[in-house]
């Protein structure tokens, strides 16, 4: 009986023996089994799940500011002093050239002798073309360097009526009988009346001219001429010309306009052989009034100088 017992206690243990290692490998598969399992959780994200990154938002746009750019630099004053502003007197514009003269002597040349006049270089035609009542008397008729020709003069009114777009025409004729022209003298004023007079110039460059014929033009005008007094003379003898400057007075009783001046210079025979002129388009000039005018004439060998003056009445 006890062996019996003995018997079954040991088959009972024996049997215990062979379950045990079947349980404990069950067990370590299922261990593995598991920590594989969080392994890959852990890898995926799963598991003990890290917290959630949070969504970050880009910085908001700022532009650049705009450019500037620096002040420029201040230049560093010198020591050199700076004279004060030279006063000047506005002037009217002028045909005459504006250059300033050459320093030049301001005496009046020294007075030549009086000499013989001039043979005339050239005939005068006779003008068979009817035109206005004015009268050309012809001072100059010479022949200048490098094949010039000049004819100078002056126009006339001894008609009882006024007249202006005056002028003088000058048609001149070589040995051949070949025409030139007829081309514009040049003629200061726009306007005269009765007993009023201007001074022309024309030249012509051409070989072997032998005569020319000169003819008026103007038109009966209700426009009226007015006359000026010229005042403050100063007169500058530069190397190219003779400059003169000062103010017209308007000695009417009636506003003037349009102030025109012509200067002319004169050899010793009294022929003139140079002529300028000088405008002020001024309007509005009461009784009184003044304009400053600056005049300049291409200068030659002369004797003396002389000056014209007008005006137009101003209606408005």
């Amino acid at each position: 009986m006890k062996l019996w017992k003995g018997l079954a206690l040991a088959m009972l243990l024996l049997a215990t023996a062979c379950m045990a290692p079947k349980t404990v490998i069950v067990t370590q598969e299922v261990t593995r089994e598991v920590e594989v399992t969080r392994i890959v959780a852990e890898q995926q994200g799963g598991g003990e799940q890290a917290p959630a990154a949070t969504y970050t938002r880009y910085p908001t746009y700022t532009p650049y500011p705009t450019f500037t750019p620096p002040p420029p630099p201040t230049a560093t004053p010198t020591a050199t002093s700076t004279a004060g502003p030279t006063p000047t007197n506005t002037v009217p514009p002028t045909e005459a050239p504006t250059e300033t003269p050459t320093a030049a002597p301001t005496r009046p040349p020294a007075t030549a002798t009086p000499v013989l006049t001039p043979t005339p270089a050239m005939k005068q035609l006779e003008d068979t073309d009817p035109g206005p009542p004015l009268t050309i008397l012809v001072s100059g008729n010479r022949a200048g360097e490098n094949s010039t020709y000049v004819v100078s003069g002056i126009l006339r009114n001894d008609s009882t009526e006024t007249f202006d777009s005056i002028g003088v025409d000058a048609t001149f004729y070589d040995d051949e009988d070949f025409r030139h022209g007829p081309l514009s003298a040049k003629l200061p004023f726009l306007i005269l009346r009765p007993g009023e007079e201007c001074p022309f110039y024309v030249e012509l460059a051409a070989r072997r001219v032998e005569a020319f014929l000169l003819h008026p033009n103007g038109r009966s005008t209700d426009r009226e001429s007015a006359p000026v007094r010229l005042q403050n003379l100063n007169l500058i003898y530069g190397t190219d010309s003779v400059r003169v400057t000062g103010t017209a007075v308007n000695i009417n009783e009636f506003k003037i306009k349009n102030v025109a001046i012509a200067g002319v210079l004169l050899d010793t025979s009294g022929h003139i052989v140079s002529l300028g002129s000088a405008y002020s388009l001024e309007e509005d000039i009461l009784p009184n009034g003044t304009v400053p005018f600056d005049l300049r004439i291409t200068r030659v060998p002369f004797y003396r100088y002389q000056l014209y003056a007008q005006a137009e009445r101003d209606w408005e």
